[in-house]
């Protein structure tokens, strides 16, 4: 069972998609602008969305909301203080978990309605095109959303340890022919690995 604690966790972090190593600017988020992107949640239980920022002296509030596609409320809203300290970094906003999020499609905006020029944070883009999902820039007169990427983000979910080892299963067993198609079999072998493990683990300590 360790074995396939330590497999799951590897393999399935809990976090769609990861924040991407290479960026590029799209500029400053001051009042009268946002900053939205959609995305299709790829798991349960969403829970914080993370999204790389830089700044010099910023100020004032950044809010983020993020709706449900085809809502008109907000499923969550949460606002968080700037820091004059900070140049670079992922800002983490952290919300009550939605169950029900996987498989849905999500939007997301940013706001920072006190901040003047100067003083607001520059949002950044993905150097590539995103798979899905869309980026939208409001108020940002000439500046284009940069065509077929997204923003430099990523989703993050709170699966269990259990979760994480169905998730593995099932990933396990797409596309295979037979029994091997079938997730019961593999759970059935990681019992088998986990049994054999631990009769090993006795007969070592045993023997010493």
């Amino acid at each position: 069972m360790g074995l396939a604690l330590g497999a799951a966790e590897g393999a399935i972090s809990g976090v769609s998609p990861s924040m991407p190593a290479a960026v590029v600017p799209v500029g400053e988020l001051v009042q009268g602008r946002a900053v939205c992107q959609s995305f299709r949640a790829r798991y349960p239980n969403l829970t914080e969305v993370r999204v790389r920022l830089s700044a010099d002296r910023p100020t004032g509030r950044l809010t983020l909301r993020l709706w449900e596609e085809g809502e008109r409320s907000p499923t969550r809203a949460v606002t968080v203080e700037l820091s004059s300290g900070r140049r670079e970094w992922e800002q983490a906003f952290r919300f009550a978990p939605i169950a029900k999020a996987e498989g849905r499609w999500w939007r997301f905006c940013l706001e920072a309605p006190d901040s003047g020029a100067g003083h607001g944070v520059v949002v950044w883009a993905t150097e590539e095109a995103g798979d899905e999902g869309e980026l939208e820039l409001r108020g940002f007169e000439g500046v284009g959303a940069p065509s077929g990427r997204i923003l430099a983000f990523e989703a993050r979910f709170s699966l269990s340890p259990f979760e994480k080892i169905m998730r593995l299963i099932q990933r396990l067993a797409a596309g295979k022919p037979g029994p091997w198609g079938e997730p019961w079999g593999y759970i059935g072998l990681f019992f088998a690995y986990g049994l054999l493990a631990s009769l090993l683990c006795r007969w070592i300590h045993r023997r010493g």
